[in-house]
C-alpha cells in the first residue's frame, strides 16, 4: 500500500524510505542520549525548512562547495580542492538553480564525480560562519576559480552608422535629444530590473511553471492551479474607459504590482489587459476578494 500511495502521489519511494530510516535513526540517538522519547511529528515546511537547512549545513560544513560559475565547470568542493558537478537527477538540474553555496553528502564516483544530496547555503550563513569562527575561508581565493562568462559584440563603422543614424550639429538640439533619450532609457531600465516571465516546464501550458527574472534567476514555480498574473476582463463600456493608472488603484491593496499591460489594439473589447503580481498569494487574494465584492 505504501508502494501505491508513493506512485498516486508522484513521489519516489525509495527516497521516502531512506527519510524514515534516517528519522528512526535520529530519534534512536536522542533517546539513547538524552534518555527520552521523542515523538515524531509532522510539521508545516514553514517551520521546519530553515532549520533543517541549517542543520545539514552545520553538519556536513566539511563538504562546502563554492559555484565555478559555469554549470560545466561544475563546483569546487573547498576543504579538499576537488571538483563536482551537479548529479544529473538532482532537483536542482530541473529547477536550473546553480546556487554559489552548496554542502553535499558524498561524491559519487563514475564518469565524473558528481554531488549527491544537495543543500542549498546562503551566502549570509557563509558569512556568519565566518564571524563565529566555525570555518575559515579565502573568499578571494575562490572568487578568482569562477569562471567569467563575457559576451563581446563586434560593430564595425558601417553598421555603428546604420544605427545611430541620427544626430545633430546643433549642441543646443543635441542636448534636448539627450535628455528624452535617457528619460526613455531610464524608464526601461526600470521596467526591465522588475521583468519577470513563466516559463513552462512542459509542452502543457496548464502545467508547472518556472517564474524567470533579470539574469535568468528562478524566483518561484507555480503549480498549475497558481498564477501571479490577472486577466482583467468585463463588459466594454464599463472597463473601455480604465486606464492603466485606474487598475492600478483598484488593485494595489491587494499587494505590490509589477506590471500593467492594457490590450490596446484588441478585437475582443472584452479584454481590458493583465495585471501581474510581484507573488502568487497577492494575486489569488485579489481573486478571492474581487469575487465577494
Amino acid at each position: 500500500m505504501k508502494g501505491v500511495w508513493c506512485i498516486d502521489n508522484s513521489i519516489n519511494g525509495k527516497a521516502i524510505r531512506g527519510v524514515r530510516d534516517t528519522v528512526n535513526e535520529v530519534l534512536n540517538v536522542l533517546r539513547r542520549d538524552q534518555g527520552t522519547k521523542h515523538k515524531f511529528q509532522l510539521k508545516s515546511p514553514a517551520d521546519v525548512d530553515t532549520k533543517l537547512q541549517k542543520m545539514l549545513f552545520k553538519t556536513f560544513s566539511r563538504n562546502l562547495c563554492h559555484f565555478l560559475g559555469h554549470d560545466k565547470a561544475g563546483y569546487l568542493v573547498v576543504n579538499k580542492y576537488q571538483h563536482v558537478k551537479v548529479f544529473p537527477g538532482s532537483s536542482l538540474k530541473s529547477l536550473g538553480l546553480l546556487p554559489d553555496w552548496i554542502v553535499i553528502e558524498q561524491v559519487l564516483k563514475t564518469s565524473n564525480d558528481f554531488a549527491i544530496n544537495i543543500t542549498i547555503v546562503p551566502d549570509e550563513w557563509i558569512h556568519e560562519a565566518m564571524k563565529e569562527r566555525m570555518m575559515q575561508l579565502d573568499l578571494d581565493s575562490l572568487k578568482e576559480r569562477r569562471v567569467e562568462q563575457v559576451a563581446v559584440f563586434n560593430v564595425g563603422e558601417q553598421v555603428f552608422r546604420e544605427e545611430i543614424s541620427l544626430y545633430s550639429h546643433d549642441r543646443k538640439h543635441a542636448i534636448e535629444f539627450e535628455t528624452i533619450i535617457k528619460d526613455r532609457v531610464e524608464h526601461l531600465r526600470k521596467q526591465y530590473k522588475y521583468e519577470k516571465s513563466e516559463q513552462c516546464l512542459s509542452s502543457a501550458q496548464n502545467g508547472v511553471r518556472v517564474v524567470i527574472e533579470t539574469g535568468m534567476d528562478i524566483v518561484d514555480v507555480l503549480m498549475a492551479d497558481e498564477y501571479t498574473t490577472l486577466f482583467i476582463t468585463g463588459i466594454p463600456k464599463f472597463i473601455e474607459e480604465k486606464s492603466e493608472e485606474d487598475m492600478i488603484k483598484t488593485f494595489e491593496k491587494f499587494g505590490k504590482i509589477v506590471k500593467v499591460e492594457k490590450f490596446r489594439n484588441s478585437r475582443n473589447k472584452n479584454n481590458w489587459g493583465r495585471i501581474t503580481f510581484e507573488n502568487k498569494e497577492c494575486a489569488k487574494q485579489a481573486v478571492v476578494e474581487m469575487k465577494e465584492s
